[in-house]
């Protein structure tokens, strides 16, 4: 990969708050999100997702990935009179 093209993939990423200096780079669920409007200032990164050009920045930069860790139930609003069943919304069971 040419010098240009990675410091335009370091620039989406930063444009997308992502962490490229990190030892360990982090995709997240929102980072499937894949670059489609043809008018993007991005176009060297059009059809590809969020996560894909994190891969390709870690791999370039000799660097891992790994999928971002969180606890969604921390988010669950605390007035909700009944408690969400995470383990059913995990598909944990049936």
């Amino acid at each position: 990969m040419n010098k240009e093209l990675l410091e335009r993939y370091k620039a989406f990423l930063d444009y997308m708050n992502v962490d490229y200096e990190a030892d360990v780079l982090l995709k997240t669920s929102g980072g499937n999100s894949v670059v489609c409007n043809m008018e993007t200032e991005w176009q060297e990164c059009l059809g590809r997702s969020i996560n894909e050009v994190t891969e390709i920045v870690a791999k370039a930069t000799g660097k891992k990935t790994q999928w971002e860790n969180v606890d969604w139930r921390k988010y669950q609003d605390a007035d909700d009179p009944e408690p969400v069943n995470w383990d059913d919304i995990e598909g944990k069971k049936g």
